[in-house]
């Protein structure tokens, strides 16, 4: 009922701003992400994955000043799995390629955009910053994607290029944190907007 009310909100607001675009800061499917594990094929939408964003999304914010409009999205510690780190957050990226304003292309990307009537442009870089909610594995069972309480054992994300293992789950997090500090600290400098926006969901 929250969402909904908010969403009506969103949609009056909408019709008479026509924002350009949303930026959209995680936790897009509450409570717990996809409902699917990692690893679907990138190429294909899961059954499960499909019908939640037709629930939750497609059927939720739209009207006038919100159709077709870009939701540039990251995704937040519940879009993993909120006390588990293999749900279908991969299905969240892969969904980009099957709307046609959802935009997740990878977990960390940058977006252009131009107000050329304004005079002014930016660059707008996506982060995870999810690394904040893995913890070791007996800590805050309720609120740790890296938490052993809710993980299956055998739980990995290899073939979607994310965390291995539940014992690898936590250096997982903190090295793709410095990859994608690396990558701002190289990319900022590179940016010729007139301004940069840095948008992560903690």
């Amino acid at each position: 009922r929250a969402q909904l009310l908010v969403a009506g909100a969103f949609r009056t607001r909408a019709e008479v701003s026509d924002p350009q675009f949303v930026l959209n800061v995680g936790d897009n499917l509450y409570w717990g992400g996809v409902e699917t594990d990692c690893g679907t094929p990138m190429d294909q939408i899961s059954p499960v994955a499909k019908q939640q964003f037709e629930d939750v999304f497609e059927s939720v914010y739209f009207g006038p000043g919100l159709d077709g409009k870009p939701w540039l999205s990251v995704l937040g510690n519940h879009d993993w799995g909120g006390r588990y780190f293999n749900a279908g957050w991969d299905q969240q990226i892969a969904y980009t390629w099957a709307s046609n304003r959802w935009v997740m292309p990878a977990a960390y990307y940058s977006q252009h955009v131009e107000y050329p009537d304004q005079g002014f442009s930016m660059d707008f870089f996506m982060i995870d910053s999810n690394v904040f909610d893995a913890k070791e594995l007996s800590k805050d069972s309720e609120h740790n994607i890296c938490g052993a309480a809710h993980t299956a054992e055998q739980a990995s994300c290899t073939s979607a290029g994310g965390p291995p293992s539940l014992a690898e789950c936590r250096t997982w997090f903190q090295a793709f944190w410095k990859e994608q500090q690396a990558w701002l600290e190289r990319k900022l400098p590179e940016s010729t907007a007139d301004w940069q926006v840095v948008v992560t969901h903690f």
